[in-house]
Formats: C-alpha cells, structure tokens, sequence
C-alpha cells in the first residue's frame, strides 16, 4: 500500500479484505434470490459457507483477487492489462461470471469465453476489441442502461492499496471499473465506496458516524481525560513519539533539537523519511500547523522536502536502515520501532548504528502518535466488546503494551519498560488530540501541493 502502515491500519487492511471474502461466500447460494426467500431460508441469518472450498463460485472475490494482484504489479492500472486478465480468468475458470462481463469480454476476445470450469484449459488469445471499446458498446447495445454491481463488488483491493493517495485510488478505480462496467453509476459508486473504504482504514470512523460512546468507571479512571474522546467515542491506549533517529557517527548530539530545525540546509541530503501522506507524518504535520499556522507549515514542508536524500519510501524501520547503509544521516520515526528492531537479530545492528532523538515543537515538546479503541455502532456483541475495552485500559494490558510493543502507557501509573525508559526524557507536546485531528485535511492538503512524495 501507499505509505506503508502500521499495524492497526494492517489489520484493517486485512479485515476489509476477509469480510470481502466471507461477505460474497456468504451470499453465493442465495445470490438473486427476493429478500423474502432469504429470510425464509435462513431466518437466522446465513452463517454458514455453502460452497466447496476448492472451487467457490463467485466471480467477484475472483475478479477482486485479480484487481489486487494487477495493482501490486504496477505503479497504475491498465485498462487493457485488466481486461486481459479478466479474460483468461474467464476462460481458465469464469465461475459465476455475470451476463455484462461475460458480454463485454465476448466483444473483447472475439468470442464468449469457453467458461471451461475443468483444470488445465489454456486462455485463448484475444482477437476482439480493445476491452473499453467492447464495454461502451456493450452498454450502448443496452440503450446505456446496463448498470450491474460488479465493479462495485471487486474494488476493496484497490483502497488498500492506495489508502493513502486519494487521487490515484480515484484514478484506478475508474480504470478497474470501465474495464467491464462502462456506465457512469457503476464507475462513481465504485469510486464513491473504495474512498469510504480508504478513509474507514485510515481510521476516520467517528466522523463517520459509525462508533457508539462508551463510558465507564474502568476506562475513565484508566486513561487520563486527555487521551479519551469527551462522549467516549474513543479512548488512546499508548504513546509513540514522533522522533528524530539519527547516526551514531554522523551526527553530533544537539545537532537537531527541534521539528523546525530539520529544514536547515545543514541537512541538505541527509534526511530520510516514509512518504508524508503516511498518517505518522500527517499527524505530525497537523503539529506544525497547530503551532505555526498553515503558511509556516508549507514553507516547512518545502525546506524538508529540499533536504531529503531520497524520494520518500519505505516504512520507519526502513529509513533506519538507510542510515545504518549511509544513504543518510538522520531520519523520521515512531520510538516503539526502536524497540521493534533491537529484539530482531536481523535489524538490530540498524539500529545500533542510530540513537532516538526527541526533538521538540519550540516552545513546546515532542510531537506523540497513539493507538487507541473504539466501539463500532454495529457491534454485534457490546458485553463482550466491552469487556475487552476495559482490559485493554487494565494495569495489566498497560504493562503488557509497555514490555511487548515498547510502547509509553497512556496510564501515567504505569511506567515504561527499562529499555524504553534507556532511550531518555522528554516533554511531550501538549496539543489536544482532537486539535491535531482537525488539521489532517490540510495537512494532506499541504503535502500534495509541495509534492512532497514526489
């Protein structure tokens, strides 16, 4: 995916894409039935996968499979690429292709796809149309009123894949959708549903409306007021630092000791970070402007741009290990990682060769992301959800986060473990989390215009 991501946000990642999975194998053996059979069937509710493991029939989790593999294997879609793809999956396999895709693809490989459901069957070569030539006139033949659901149904790869570039999940999911599906509802509504998909992964979920306040004496009593949502939407679990990781032999101390210090020429190709539309940086953006405003944080942005040694890539432990490999001097990171890469014999000797910075905002103190919980307003089981919530405040879970993921408890009764607390004091900033939150759209906004992942 676009950024990189931490684990929460691959966790969702890999959430959205077994509930695509679970969801349409779910619905195969009733797919086009009235809602009244459904019920009538299964008035509990279909629980159970009716189809056989080796070969599920349905078409969308297979075209979804395709759309992900497409999109790993380039920068961009391409429409022909896909609509190639799409042919020979119909001709090896096409279980449960739908009448419009089958038609189009028709059109395209100059003649219906064999559908051939037995093993070893070779893909003919196509001899039709290009693939958006045979969509449009697919939907054309229909009178332009062909508008089935399958784009739809195929495009949650895609949001993960470019979650953090709203633009490009914009541009390929139109490319994935016209492939097949020509009319312009099918396009927008699958653009439509993959930035839902794409901003509910990035975590937008109360401004979404979908969490429910949970308020009780174990949580309110376990974190402070400052890391929890005043109705309860949402509670902070732990604290990582936004730092400087610099080289041990390359850089002196007190060399960088504020955010703003990092656009000083000095630094002038010795900065290494993950891209800035990555929600770390983002967050840490939303910083700048809450304590500088809008026009400070841009020309910010612009001289860190000019320092960096390389085009924005990779995750945190990665620009460690460019430091360790002298591609640059000092790099962006969340402190946990540190952790992280000391207790992995391959990456503790990146991170021997770098110690943590806690640069501050002037004025001000250290720039923290947190992890956090929340409550969906479809959760199923609101007790037994509950009770997780409270453990995951408990002592005990504050500890377990704190020796496991070398994290800083958001319980101040709680201390950090000794190799945490090794990495040294700081003073953290002291911006209201929601106040940091409410800067994110111009802090994206920000980052494209100065092109800073470029």
């Amino acid at each position: 995916m676009t950024g990189g991501a931490d684990d929460r946000t691959c966790g969702r990642c890999r959430g959205a894409l077994a509930g695509l999975a679970a969801g349409n194998l779910l619905g195969v053996p009733a797919e086009g039935w009235p809602q009244a059979d459904i019920r009538r069937r299964y008035p509990d509710g279909v629980r159970d996968m009716e189809v056989e493991p080796e070969r599920p029939d349905d078409d969308d989790l297979a075209q979804a499979v395709i759309l992900a593999a497409a999109c790993l294997e380039a920068d961009a879609l391409d429409v022909e690429d896909l609509g190639r793809r799409f042919w020979v999956w119909a001709e090896e396999n096409g279980l449960g292709i739908g009448i419009l895709t089958a038609d189009v693809l028709g059109r395209y490989g100059g003649a219906h796809p064999r559908i051939d459901h037995e093993h070893g069957v070779t893909a003919r070569e196509p001899e039709g149309r290009p693939v958006l030539e045979a969509a449009r006139t697919v939907w054309e033949e229909s009178g332009r009123q062909s508008a089935g659901n399958g784009a739809v149904m195929r495009c949650a790869p895609l949001a993960i894949r470019w979650v953090n570039d709203d633009t490009a999940l914009v541009r390929n999911t139109v490319v994935s959708a016209v492939a097949t599906h020509f009319d312009p509802r099918c396009i927008w509504s699958s653009a439509l549903v993959n930035l839902a998909i794409a901003s509910l992964l990035r975590g937008a979920a109360v401004d979404a409306g979908v969490t429910q306040p949970v308020v009780t004496s174990a949580l309110t009593e376990n974190i402070p007021a400052e890391f929890r949502d005043g109705e309860g939407h949402w509670y902070a679990l732990t604290l990582r630092g936004r730092v400087v990781y610099a080289s041990k032999d390359r850089v002196a101390d007190g060399d960088v000791t504020t955010y703003e210090d990092l656009a000083d020429p000095k630094w002038n190709g010795r900065i290494c970070t993950r891209l800035g539309t990555h929600p770390y940086n983002l967050a840490l953006v939303s910083g700048y402007i809450s304590h500088h405003g809008e026009d400070a944080a841009k020309e910010w942005l612009e001289s860190l741009k000019g320092n960096l040694a390389r085009k924005p890539q990779g995750n945190d432990r990665a620009q460690v290990k460019a430091i360790w490999a002298g591609e640059c001097d000092i790099s962006l990171g969340n402190t946990y990682y540190m952790g992280k890469m000391l207790t992995d014999e391959e990456q503790r000797e990146w991170a021997n060769s770098a110690r943590i910075v806690f640069p501050v905002f002037e004025n001000s103190g250290t720039h923290m992301n947190v992890s956090g919980m929340a409550m969906t307003k479809a959760s199923p089981n609101r007790d037994e959800t509950l009770t997780l919530m409270e453990f995951l405040a408990s002592d005990e879970a504050q500890r377990i986060y704190a020796a496991e993921n070398f994290e800083y408890p958001v319980n101040p009764e709680i201390e950090p473990s000794a190799l945490v607390l090794s990495w040294g004091p700081f003073v953290r900033d002291g911006l209201n989390l929601t106040e940091i939150a409410s800067h994110r759209p111009t802090a994206l906004r920000l980052v494209e215009e100065v092109g800073f992942d470029e």
